[in-house]
Parts: C-alpha cells; sequence; structure tokens
C-alpha cells in the first residue's frame, strides 16, 4: 500500500513552509530578548558610571539621588583602604582618593567594576588626569566594586575588594565554606576557591594579578537562574 500521493505533497512542502517561518519567527524572538537583555545591562552599566562620574565632579545631589539611604557595605583588602566607604560617609574628602574605573560587567541585578587610583598626595604632577593615571606605572591600588542595584535606579549594596584577585562563579549546588552548614544556602558566598569546582566562570579581575600575582584571590559564587 501505497501512503505518497501527489496531495500528501503538497501538504508536506506546505508543513516545511509554516516550520521554516516559525523557525525565523523564534529566532526572531530570540534576538529580540537578547537585545532587550543587553539594553537592561547597559542601563545598569550607565546608572553606576554616573556615580562614578558624580564623584569625578562632586555632584553630591547626584551621588545621594544614585545610593540608598542606608547603604550595605561589605569590604575585603588591607586595612585602612576602605577608600569608597570612607568618601561616602564622609571620612575623606572628593579627590582624596583617584577612583579610575576601566571595566563594567553586568551579572542580574549586579554591577561588577574594576579600576585603579591613587592617593592624591602619592599623585605626581604629571598624572593628575585620568589618562595619564591610566598609564602610569605609579597606580598603587586596584579594586573591584559590586554594586547591587534595585528597581534598575538605587544602589542598595555595595562590596568593596582592594588589592584582591577576584572571580566570579555560577553554581547550581549549594556552597559551603568552613563557616557554614551543609544545609546553609546563599545567593552569594565568599570562599577561597572552594566553590569552582562545579561552576563556571561568569567574570575574573584582572588588575590586581597584573600588578602582583601572590595578591590574596577570591571566589564569588553566584546563584544564577539561566531559565
Amino acid at each position: 500500500m501505497c501512503f505518497w500521493n501527489s496531495t500528501t505533497d503538497i501538504d508536506w512542502a506546505d508543513h516545511q513552509t509554516r516550520s521554516s517561518s516559525s523557525s525565523i519567527s523564534g529566532r526572531r524572538v530570540s534576538e529580540l530578548l537578547q537585545s532587550n537583555n543587553d539594553n537592561e545591562k547597559q542601563l545598569l552599566v550607565n546608572l553606576v558610571k554616573r556615580l562614578y562620574d558624580a564623584i569625578r565632579d562632586e555632584d553630591v545631589t547626584t551621588i545621594q539621588a544614585l545610593l540608598a539611604p542606608e547603604l550595605d557595605w561589605w569590604y575585603h583588602g588591607p586595612y585602612g583602604h576602605q577608600h569608597m566607604k570612607f568618601l561616602l560617609t564622609g571620612i575623606t574628602r572628593f579627590h582624596t582618593f583617584g577612583f579610575i574605573p576601566t571595566d563594567f560587567w553586568v551579572i542580574g541585578n549586579r554591577v561588577f567594576v574594576e579600576g585603579h587610583g591613587l592617593l592624591m598626595q602619592e599623585l605626581p604632577s604629571a598624572a593628575t588626569t585620568v589618562d595619564s593615571l591610566n598609564s602610569s606605572s605609579t597606580a598603587r591600588s586596584s579594586w573591584v566594586h559590586v554594586w547591587t542595584v534595585k528597581d534598575k535606579k538605587v544602589l542598595v549594596v555595595l562590596r568593596e575588594y582592594v588589592n584582591t584577585a577576584i572571580i566570579v562563579t555560577s553554581v547550581t549546588t549549594p556552597c559551603i565554606n568552613n563557616n557554614t552548614s551543609a544545609t546553609t544556602r546563599s545567593s552569594v558566598c565568599i570562599n577561597d576557591l572552594s566553590c569552582s569546582d562545579s561552576s563556571e566562570t561568569l567574570w575574573q579581575s584582572s588588575l590586581a594579578r597584573t600588578r602582583d600575582e601572590n595578591i590574596p584571590g577570591i571566589v564569588l559564587a553566584i546563584e544564577v537562574n539561566h531559565s
């Protein structure tokens, strides 16, 4: 018995056409979703860039508008190098430390910013501009700031790292360290490379280890929703 006839062939050709259109439509939706995702990331980057621009310009009004009234803060680095905290709490004045951001990376609602800078009294007269400081071998400190953004308009958490190499990974299983039980699960955990076995690297800093390969490193293991 033959199941193929001219009508079936026509239907099959029509089915192929519809399938092709559906595939194109699916790719278009995927492209639009990716475009929206890129736009949202750029929005967060621009938000954080405004903060560093405001710090450079001593624009207190903009700084206050971008930061939550009570900013949650965490620090890792040498004692006395909490430069962003010192500035935002009024312990130091503007331009006491020159923040020169060089890289921005977005993961979820967090913006990772890497940069370098100097205490202003250490700056040579020839390194008073951003370009000259970027190319200057006198840059003393590298830093990473991890900002958490709420509602795409306000910065609510700052994790400040100075002279510390950072690796950001994603995890799909509970992340455990020596200070937590096996049942503890958090969106961000901090370990000495102990979370890297079951994770993928999302981002890593570069300036700290360029300056000194013996600088300590930290892994930030973040539970990322890939759906």
